[in-house]
């Protein structure tokens, strides 16, 4: 089982005085220094020798800088960031940090009964400062209170690790676990691996970390147990969204897509350097500093593959072409384990309603318990939102199971309906 790495040798070499945090009984992360950004946050480097720590080992921890429990509201009385062990998508020794909340109750009294939602945030960048460590303390997550208010404690992982590593898709999904590992490894928080109800959440960006999660976990962390999970816009292929995102409204996902894709490999990154044409390679590359929607906004309605001598040589590169087989598609690694709700928009403008139907129609073939809903509402950005009271439902089944208290599966075998729900627009 992970455990706090070599805490009595690193002590005075990895933990500052935050970072040596104690449980919290009020919400007193109020007075804490103002967050830095990641990428001038010293907190944010691994100490030295980490490599040899087992993946889900906690590194370092400390209560989160800023008002970050105001931020979120009453429900929640501590927040802490971990800096955790986990691996890349090379297989190679990695970290990364979470950020937890802890419900408005007495730390003294959360034991293995209180569950843990893992709830991936869709952060879709190649910029390490838009990471959810650090941009959480702006606010704009209603979903993190409501689960608090629940009882719940909420795991926030940055999963696309300290290089922003978008679209490595092994790396996100195995930062996930590793989250929860540390997480339920935190002897304060009196977790357990074994019978701490444990869900997951995730939507677009963080549905695919999410899977990825859930593929690996029984091989990668067989001691953990998961319970239950909710995908929402299931991203089941970069693949698949490539030729539909160029030029539209959503293109700007793509430079972050290429970006994060060759952020771990000094070749690959190198290579796509001398894909993109001289005049405009700048323009491209400035994405390395935008957040999600600064992406949209800024590459709206661009044709990125003009930005590329040979988009198609590039991709078909051999080390390229391998990072994309192993990394741009789900449902190679592994089968889901738990009991899934998987919510998506008929009119899914970002990955297109069948590569879900056929993804779904695969889990059930092998006997997974699936409930698939197609809302025939909105597109993509609108189901973020339209489909989070069902979510909600789904997850407090599975974390809380029925008003007598009894905890049973969400459903059994499989289920597809076509649902009318929600608003067609966004507030965004």
């Amino acid at each position: 089982m992970p455990s706090i790495f070599l805490f009595s040798l690193l002590a005075g070499l990895c933990l500052s005085p935050t970072s040596n945090a104690s449980p919290a009984t009020a919400r007193d992360n109020d007075h804490l220094p103002q967050p830095i950004v990641p990428s001038k946050d010293p907190w944010y480097t691994a100490p030295h020798g980490y490599e040899e720590a087992s993946p889900g080992s906690i590194l370092r921890i400390r209560p989160a800088p800023g008002n970050l429990t105001a931020v979120i509201g009453s429900n929640c009385s501590a927040a802490y960031n971990i800096l955790y062990r986990t691996t890349n998508s090379y297989l190679q020794p990695a970290f990364a940090v979470t950020t937890v909340f802890i419900p408005n109750m007495n730390i003294a009294k959360i034991n293995y009964t209180t569950p843990l939602l893992s709830y991936q945030i869709p952060y879709s960048t190649a910029d390490l400062d838009a990471s959810p460590s650090y941009t959480l303390s702006a606010g704009g997550y209603p979903d993190i209170p409501v689960a608090l208010g629940q009882g719940w404690i909420v795991n926030v992982p940055d999963f696309e690790g300290p290089l922003a590593s978008l679209s490595l898709s092994i790396t996100e999904g195995l930062a996930v676990v590793d989250s929860i590992r540390s997480v339920l490894s935190y002897q304060p928080f009196h977790l357990s691996p074994k019978t701490t109800r444990t869900a997951l959440w995730g939507y677009s960006g963080g549905s695919i970390a999410t899977t990825f999660a859930l593929e690996f976990q029984p091989t990668y962390a067989p001691e953990l147990t998961l319970h239950g999970a909710a995908l929402g816009g299931l991203l089941t292929s970069f693949i698949s969204a490539n030729p539909a995102l160029d030029g539209t409204g959503f293109a700007g996902n793509l430079p972050a897509i290429y970006l994060g894709l060759t952020s771990q490999s000094s070749s690959a990154r190198q290579f796509l350097l001398s894909s993109l044409h001289p005049n405009n390679a700048s323009e491209f590359l400035a994405a390395e500093n935008m957040s999600y929607y600064q992406d949209l906004t800024y590459y709206q309605n661009q044709n990125i593959s003009s930005y590329f001598i040979n988009l198609t040589a590039f991709l078909l590169h051999p080390e390229i072409h391998q990072l994309t087989k192993n990394n741009w598609e789900i449902g190679w690694h592994g089968i889901p384990q738990v009991p899934l709700f998987v919510y998506k928009a008929i009119h899914d403008e970002l990955v297109y309603v069948q590569y879900t139907d056929a993804m779904v129609d695969r889990w059930c073939e092998v006997g997974l318990d699936v409930r698939y809903e197609r809302n025939t509402v909105g597109g993509h950005l609108a189901e973020y939102y339209n489909g989070v009271d069902r979510s909600r439902q789904f997850l407090t089944w599975v974390l809380q199971g029925t008003t007598e208290g009894e905890v049973v599966p969400y459903a059994s075998g499989c289920s597809i309906a076509n649902v009318t729900y929600g608003s067609d627009t966004s507030p965004i």
